[in-house]
């Protein structure tokens, strides 16, 4: 059995690749190598739209599909640009792990996800939600994490350290133990947690329904898989 890995350049998705069960088989679908040293079955295509992604070819047994993508409007230089990745590109590659039929599709979404949020980032990542849920009725099961403000280290990346991540990885300590009550799910999450809660799903825990939300509390408090 086979598992497709995207967005595995990225901060979430490289703790994903160096995390993942040994004795699970890994294709990444990338536009760029991976900085590991991993020995993966590993396709690169650029761009990742639709009509590239339905075109690859598979082996026939691709059991569940991983998907870390996402970006900032900064980086992405607009919010077209922004919806682009975070909504289409991830529509894309729901619609394709619905051709292959997989067992678990794997989403990673965000905190304060809603279609109706007047914030065009929380609004984005709604709206990727309730269109990947109309487009994997073959999919046995589809799980949409939502974590908070992303804490680790790019320099692994050889990516520039975001101002804001940078920011809050220093005041981690002390703007955590402030967050009581309500405010708890805001606490900024490692993106180590991220990856580990993501196979965790797949690998080790079971859940009836179809559609599973699993938000930044419950991503908090995953613990090491080895």
């Amino acid at each position: 059995m086979y598992n497709l890995i995207f967005g595995a350049t990225g901060l979430i998705g490289h703790h994903l690749v160096r995390e993942f069960p040994s004795n699970q088989n890994m294709i990444t679908i990338t536009r760029k190598p991976l900085l590991n040293d991993h020995q993966l079955y590993q396709n690169m295509i650029s761009p990742l739209d639709e009509k590239s992604l339905l075109e690859l070819k598979f082996p026939s047994n691709i059991e569940n599909v991983f998907c870390c993508l996402g970006t900032t409007i900064k980086t992405a230089g607009s919010e077209q640009n922004f919806y682009q990745v975070d909504h289409d590109l991830v529509l894309n590659i729901a619609k394709l792990a619905n051709q292959l039929k997989v067992k678990k599709l794997v989403i990673v979404s965000a905190l304060g996800a809603d279609t109706k949020s007047s914030a065009f980032y929380n609004r984005t990542k709604g709206e990727m939600e309730r269109d990947v849920i109309a487009a994997s009725l073959d999919v046995g099961q589809v799980i949409f994490l939502r974590p908070s403000l992303l804490l680790g280290d790019r320099s692994v990346l050889n990516q520039p350290e975001r101002f804001a991540e940078k920011l809050a990885i220093k005041l981690a300590p002390f703007f955590s133990s402030l967050l009581i009550g309500g405010l708890k799910k805001f606490t900024p999450v490692n993106s180590e947690c991220v990856a580990k809660k993501m196979i965790s799903v797949v690998f080790n825990e079971y859940t009836p329904s179809r559609f599973r939300i699993i938000e930044n509390s419950d991503i908090i408090l995953t613990r090491s898989l080895r």
